[in-house]
This record gives C-alpha cells, structure tokens and sequence, in this order.
C-alpha cells in the first residue's frame, strides 16, 4: 500500500511525466530530467499507468488503485501447504465431556 510521502513522490513523477509528455523540455532541469529517467523506470506498470491516467483526469485528488490491476506472479513468495496429523484427537462436534 502507499503512503502519504510515497504518494507526494509519485504525485511529482506525475507532474514531471506530464510536463515530458506534453513536450514542455525546457521547464526541466539536468536534475529533474535524470530523475524523470530513474522514476519511470521505478513507476512502470500497470498499477501506475492506470493511477497516471486517473491522475490526468482527477489531478492530485485521484486515488491510487486498491490493488494493482495485474500481479507478476514471479514476484510472489512460493509456498506449499503442508498438513499436520494432530497426536490427539479433538471432536469438533457433539457433547463437551466428549472432549475433555
């Protein structure tokens, strides 16, 4: 999930992009420009390319997407379900004595 501060950095990126987009080279410096370069490799995506297009639309007001729209499945942690046999046995039905 994003932050606040995360949000103002992605919000100057969008800024930044736009002003790239709409051909306005020379409201950036060497600086702002060699950052542009690093952030859009930073935000690439779907999830920032859907938050970008409602950014357009909405300016600073647009919510970033709850979750992104398309998950790289190479990114998520493998996992394998294991079961274990209990010793005891625990009847989850029937009268309480049973069980104690």
């Amino acid at each position: 999930m994003t932050t606040p501060a995360d949000a103002t950095v992605v919000l100057a990126h969008f800024d930044a992009r736009w002003r790239f987009e709409a051909r306005q080279f020379r409201s950036f410096t060497d600086q702002e420009l060699e950052r542009l370069r690093r952030d859009l490799d930073r935000f690439q995506g779907s999830y920032y390319e859907t938050w970008y297009e409602r950014w357009c639309a909405e300016g600073n007001a647009a919510q970033p997407p709850i979750t992104p729209t398309r998950v790289d499945d190479r990114a998520a942690p493998g996992f394998q379900f294991v079961p274990h046999i209990l010793s005891d046995r625990y009847p989850f039905s029937g009268r309480i004595q049973e069980a104690a």
